[in-house]
């Protein structure tokens, strides 16, 4: 069995763009030549709506997120969040919750049920977490979120288990340490171009 399970990959870009899909799959093909297994795989645009996101991304096997909206926001899009498919968001409290963000979401249970899991409040919510309905923007790039559950399997201590999740992230880190040098190196080369 293997127990070397990616919960997600998400995607995070400031605006639409089809090339985030290649990026995606190559992470994907990346993480499957090295024994690990891909549960799902997600978007997460900044500068969007929900209805256009959809349909940018028309792919039901992509997980997709506007992020996080403002209440403003939240209810003048929930018409077109009961009606996509795959959009998740995330309702940001800076301050308490108030009756109003309740009822927000009692609207939600009450027209679709079902979007109840598509939908998250959030406090003091941690940027670029590529778990969703609660992923927001902090800078384009993407996350991966490791199932560490079943990195246990087997593991006969709490200690010998944190030895094996310590294990597993540093072999996803050095998988992706290239792109990380590839990338600063780009942006090195791109200021540097500038300068001169």
């Amino acid at each position: 069995m293997n127990n070397k399970i990616i919960r997600t990959i998400c995607y995070f870009s400031k605006n639409p763009d089809l090339s985030i899909i290649n990026k995606i799959e190559n992470i994907s093909k990346k993480l499957l030549q090295h024994g690990f297994e891909i549960q799902t795989k997600r978007i997460c645009i900044k500068k969007t709506s929900i209805k256009k996101i959809e349909y940018f991304y028309n792919d039901p096997s992509l997980l997709l997120s506007v992020g996080t909206l403002n209440r403003e926001s939240t209810i003048n899009q929930l018409e077109d969040f009961y009606k996509a498919k795959n959009v998740l968001f995330n309702l940001h409290l800076l301050d308490n919750l108030t009756i109003d963000d309740v009822n927000i979401l009692f609207e939600i249970i009450k027209n679709s049920p079902k979007k109840s899991f598509h939908f998250a409040f959030t406090f003091n919510n941690v940027k670029s977490s590529p778990y969703l309905p609660s992923a927001d923007y902090e800078r384009d790039g993407f996350s991966i979120g490791l199932q560490p559950t079943d990195l246990s399997d087997s593991c006969h201590s709490i200690d010998e288990w944190l030895s094996v999740i310590n294990k597993t992230w540093n072999e996803l880190n050095n998988l992706f340490l290239k792109i990380s040098l590839v990338l600063i190196l780009q942006l090195h080369l791109c200021l540097v171009e500038k300068v001169v």
